[in-house]
């Protein structure tokens, strides 16, 4: 595009407009994940009303064995997704911190792709439990059909996949990047064998991280929620997390819970509270 006779402010330093730019789609890359865990949260509320007043086969939808393994996964995502998009805010907020310098450069490419990569199969999931009447889109009142629909803009907008996971790359060959991973996983250790394993598996892979083609795999393992977890949630989403996304006992789509969860506990935490603002 060519601007001719146009208004415009210097927003940077002249002749360093690159770097301008890309500090912009930092922050750009936070409000995706910002974004996306706020539309998982909205959606996951939407399905839990409405899975609470649709009634089939004698009982409310959300009293069968099937429907709430469904919603307290998606509970579980939504939360883990939540937590990983705040830890990435706090790193932002705090630039004179070493660690959460390096914690800003290492979480932004790593939410980045693996939330907005969520969010979509999220949504879907979500819609399912409304079914048709959570796809129709009439005079504006789908409220899931719209998120739906808006959930892959963040995956695409400022770098879609392959350009996060090759950022991620970028930043774990930094020396120090390992060891301040560990830093920040280390809440949670001897919490659940499952993320020991996780846990002492990365500084090799991050090591060994120089093939291009590892780099989604690497996005995908990095992420830290189940150490946020650890430190903002109740034991029983802690474990039903580790249990199901690092030991193995999920089939990765929504819905596939291993049955030892407690089911009633997290989908009681995510229900809606109207009493509070």
């Amino acid at each position: 595009m060519e601007f001719e006779g146009a208004d415009a402010w210097l927003v940077g330093e002249e002749g360093r407009g690159v770097p301008q730019i890309l500090e912009m789609g930092s922050l750009t890359r936070l409000d995706c994940a910002l974004g996306t865990s706020g539309l998982m949260r909205q959606a996951l509320s939407q399905a839990l009303n409405h899975t609470a007043q649709r009634s089939a086969f004698g009982k409310p939808l959300i009293e069968h064995p099937a429907m709430r393994n469904v919603l307290a996964d998606l509970a579980l995502e939504s939360e883990a997704s939540t937590a990983l998009a705040l830890r990435l805010a706090r790193a932002f907020d705090r630039p004179e911190d070493p660690h959460e310098t390096l914690m800003r450069r290492l979480l932004t490419p790593v939410s980045k792709f693996w939330l907005c990569k969520r969010g979509s199969h999220f949504a879907q999931e979500a819609m399912e439990c409304l079914g048709g009447n959570g796809y129709v889109e009439s005079a504006g009142e789908g409220v899931l059909a719209r998120i739906y629909r808006e959930m892959p803009l963040n995956s695409i907008w400022e770098g879609a996949g392959n350009i996060m996971a090759l950022d991620l790359l970028r930043a774990v060959r930094k020396g120090e990047m390992a060891d301040a991973l560990a830093a920040e996983l280390a809440p949670a250790r001897r919490e659940h064998a499952a993320f020991d394993r996780f846990a002492d598996s990365l500084p090799g892979r991050i090591d060994d991280a120089a093939s291009e083609t590892d780099a989604r795999r690497l996005a995908q393992d990095v992420a830290v929620q189940a150490s946020l977890l650890k430190q903002h949630a109740p034991d029983f989403v802690v474990h039903a997390f580790c249990q199901s996304r690092l030991a193995g006992d999920w089939g990765y789509a929504f819905g596939t819970l291993p049955s030892n969860v407690d089911f009633d506990s997290i989908i009681q935490r995510a229900v809606p509270n109207p009493t509070t603002t």
